[in-house]
């Protein structure tokens, strides 16, 4: 138990590296446009679409309890039963996190493409449509030490 709760936060301690490297060198290269960019990577309705479509679901499968408990799994000692549920909860986030990203996207695109207009925003759109996959990435990374 003691080796995978290390691995776990080796793990996420060299996710936070990369990421403070990452914009780092986006900083330091692209000066005053590395701002500009690290804006562009945030979306409010996006990553509010994400949690409206996972929370609820996790609530009502009735797995929220156990999901919570399995951050604090390393802390203290917990039954099998526990742990397993635990487990399955977190499985559970994973897939709703998989599918609502993906179900998101695929009604971005549709949207764009049912007002597509003028070409030249196509890219922007495009690019604000694929952020829920990122975001959806990013919370999958941060839940592999948890499981």
């Amino acid at each position: 138990m003691r080796k995978n709760n290390s691995v776990g936060k080796v793990l996420l301690l060299s996710v936070l590296v990369f990421t403070i490297f990452f914009w780092f060198n986006i900083f330091m290269n692209m000066g005053t446009k590395g701002l500009e960019m690290f804006t562009n990577f945030f979306d409010l309705p996006a990553m509010l679409l994400l949690l409206l479509l996972v929370v609820p679901m996790l609530v009502v499968s009735g797995s929220g309890r156990d999901f919570l408990n399995a951050f604090s799994i390393g802390k203290k000692e917990y039954p099998i039963r526990s742990l397993k549920r635990s487990l399955e909860a977190v499985q559970l986030v994973q897939k709703l996190i998989l599918y609502s990203s993906i179900i998101s996207c695929i009604i971005a695109f549709v949207t764009i493409l049912t007002w597509l207009e003028d070409t030249a925003t196509l890219g922007p759109c495009l690019a604000v449509a694929l952020l829920i996959v990122f975001y959806a990435a990013i919370l999958e990374l941060f839940l592999i030490p948890v499981k």
